[in-house]
C-alpha cells in the first residue's frame, strides 16, 4: 500500500501554504519527503475560476507538469461542494459538481469525494432517500467524465443528522444509490467519533465499495451530545489520538484494499480559523501566527513516517 496525503487547504496544507503558496510548490515540498500521491482539495476559488471561463490548462497546467516532472499522480479529489439538502435547487450544486470533474480529468483523478447532505430534523429515511436522490442526480455527471464520485462516512452517537456512522450504514447508502460510478470513502477520524462500533467491522461491511480513506486522529467525540457529536473533528498525525489503528489495517487486508494509505490530517494544528484575535497596545499580536518552516517540516516528516510504520507493521508498504 502507498501513502498519500492531502493538498487541502484545510488541513496540512495549511502551514505548508505559508511557504509553499502554489500548489506545484506544495507537492515539490511534500515529494521531497517520500510523498509521490495526492488527494487534491477543490477550492471555491478554483470552481469559481472554471465556472468563470478558465480553462484547466490555464490554471492547473503548472501543477499538471510538476506532477509529470515528480512522477507523481493524485489518486482522488475532495469536491468543496456545500450541503446539498439544504439547497432547493440543485442545478447550481451540479454545476459546481461538473467543474470539479472536468479539472479531475484534466489531472487524471480517478474518483472524488462529495459529502453527504443533511437537513435539520432528517429521519433515518429521509436521509437515505435525499442522499439517494442527490448522488444519483450526480451521476450522468460522472459517466460523462468517467471519474468516480465516493461517499464517506459522518456523524458520531450524539449526531441526530448523519446516519452512515458506521460501514453498514455507509454501504447500505452506496448500495442505495446503485452505480457502478458510486462507491465509499472510509474517513477512521469520523469513525473514532462513534464509541459503539469497531473500525474492523465496518471496513469488512464495505469490502469491494471501499475505494479510498481518510487517515486522521482524534480523542472521539468526548461524549458530546449535541446535534454534531464530530465537532472535535481535529484531524491529527495517527497516535496524537485514541484511533485503534490494528482495527482499521485488519480490516484494510482482509478485503484486499487496493487503495493508497491517504493522510487527512491538519498539523500543526494552528491556522486562521483556529486561532483568536489578540490585540495589544492597539495592533494585533501576530509574531506566532504560524508554526516556522522547520516545524511543518518536522510534521510533514513526522506523517510520513507514522505512515511508513503503520504499513511496515502489517508488511504492506510500498515505496
Amino acid at each position: 500500500m502507498k501513502l498519500s496525503s492531502s493538498t487541502a487547504i484545510n488541513n496540512l496544507a495549511v502551514p505548508v501554504t505559508y511557504y509553499h503558496p502554489r500548489p506545484e510548490d506544495l507537492i515539490r515540498f511534500m515529494a521531497g519527503l517520500g510523498f509521490k500521491i495526492f488527494d487534491f482539495g477543490f477550492t471555491e476559488d478554483m470552481v469559481k475560476a472554471h465556472l468563470g471561463g478558465a480553462s484547466p490548462e490555464a490554471r492547473f497546467g503548472g501543477f499538471r507538469k510538476t506532477l509529470a516532472e515528480l512522477g507523481a499522480s493524485c489518486g482522488q479529489a475532495h469536491s468543496c461542494v456545500p450541503d446539498a439538502l439544504i439547497k432547493d435547487d440543485w442545478a447550481p450544486l451540479q454545476k459546481w459538481v461538473a467543474a470539479e470533474l472536468d479539472i479531475c480529468k484534466y489531472l487524471d483523478i480517478p474518483r472524488m469525494v462529495v459529502h453527504p447532505g443533511m437537513m435539520p430534523g432528517n429521519t433515518k429515511d429521509e436521509f437515505f432517500d435525499k442522499n439517494r436522490d442527490w448522488y444519483r442526480s450526480l451521476m450522468p455527471l460522472a459517466e460523462k467524465w468517467g471519474v468516480e464520485i465516493m461517499t464517506e462516512n459522518i456523524g458520531s452517537h450524539g449526531d441526530i443528522y448523519y446516519f452512515v456512522r458506521d460501514g453498514r450504514e455507509l454501504r447500505e447508502l452506496v448500495d442505495h444509490v446503485d452505480h457502478p460510478l458510486f462507491c465509499a470513502c472510509w474517513d477512521a477520524g469520523h469513525a473514532n467519533h462513534h464509541k459503539q462500533f469497531c473500525q474492523y467491522e465496518s471496513i469488512i461491511a464495505l469490502g469491494d465499495k471501499l475505494k479510498a480513506l481518510h487517515i486522521q486522529d482524534n480523542f472521539g467525540s468526548f461524549g458530546i451530545l449535541e446535534p454534531h457529536g464530530w465537532k472535535p473533528d481535529i484531524h491529527q498525525i495517527p497516535f496524537f489520538g485514541h484511533t485503534n489503528w490494528d482495527s482499521v489495517m485488519q480490516g484494510l487486508l482482509d478485503i484486499g484494499y487496493k487503495g493508497t494509505f491517504n493522510f487527512e490530517v491538519l498539523f500543526p494544528r494552528l491556522t486562521h480559523v483556529d486561532r483568536r484575535h489578540f490585540i495589544y497596545q492597539g495592533k494585533e499580536a501576530d509574531k506566532l501566527s504560524r508554526p516556522s518552516l522547520r516545524m511543518v517540516e518536522l510534521a510533514a516528516e513526522l506523517m510520513y513516517e507514522t505512515g511508513k510504520y503503520i504499513l511496515g507493521a502489517y508488511n504492506c508498504f510500498e515505496a
